[in-house]
């Protein structure tokens, strides 16, 4: 994971300021798929996250009708693998109950490091 840049990383608030950020300081990672890496952000960086032991990983992708896909992925961690995920256009939970909203724009523009993919709506 040392050579990855994910799109989106939700660290834990105790660690944020400890250099250099370090796997297990990683809560949740997100990918927003780009034309040209597909392969990359789908399977490769997903696996990776996995082997390194994050807990979540999302991947977002734009689909036909303008709305994202949001794939969410939940590490099994006595495999090293995340099981199987579902798949919510454009609003989802994160964990703990937190729900996040996304615009196809927003995840352009934070995938070009110009912006921020996804709103916190609440914590509830």
């Amino acid at each position: 994971m040392h050579n990855r840049r994910p799109d989106v990383v939700v660290y834990r608030a105790d660690t944020i300021d400890i250099p250099p950020t370090r796997p297990e300081h990683v809560l949740l990672v997100a990918e927003v798929v780009s034309p040209g890496s597909e392969t990359t952000d789908r399977i490769v960086k997903v696996e990776q996250y996995a082997r390194a032991g994050i807990g979540f990983c999302r991947r977002v992708e734009q689909a036909a009708t303008g709305v994202p896909l949001i794939y969410t992925y939940v590490l099994d961690p006595a495999r090293g693998t995340y099981r199987p995920g579902r798949c919510s256009p454009g609003r989802s939970r994160l964990p703990h109950r937190f729900r996040w909203r996304s615009t196809w724009a927003g995840c352009e523009a934070a995938r070009r490091g110009a912006g921020r993919a996804f709103h916190l709506i609440s914590g509830d």
